[in-house]
């Protein structure tokens, strides 16, 4: 699914990125994201979670390959 959301995405827009977030602490969606190509770009802190009252997030990213 998300490797056919990126060919759409590449098809049908000039996108050249692809960024999502995820609960730091979701390993199972991280390891469903890292598959999918992506990869972190940055962390939140505990302090900013604690401040957002939500889980610490990671950001993900991934190039958007044209072919």
């Amino acid at each position: 699914m998300l490797n056919a959301t990126a060919d759409w995405l590449a098809a049908h827009t000039d996108a050249r990125a692809a960024y999502v977030h995820v609960e730091r602490d979701n390993v199972p969606a991280r390891r469903a994201y890292e598959k999918a190509g992506f990869a972190a770009e940055s962390a939140e802190t505990d302090a900013e979670a604690l401040a957002r009252e939500r889980p610490p997030r990671l950001l993900l990213h991934r190039e958007i390959t044209r072919r």
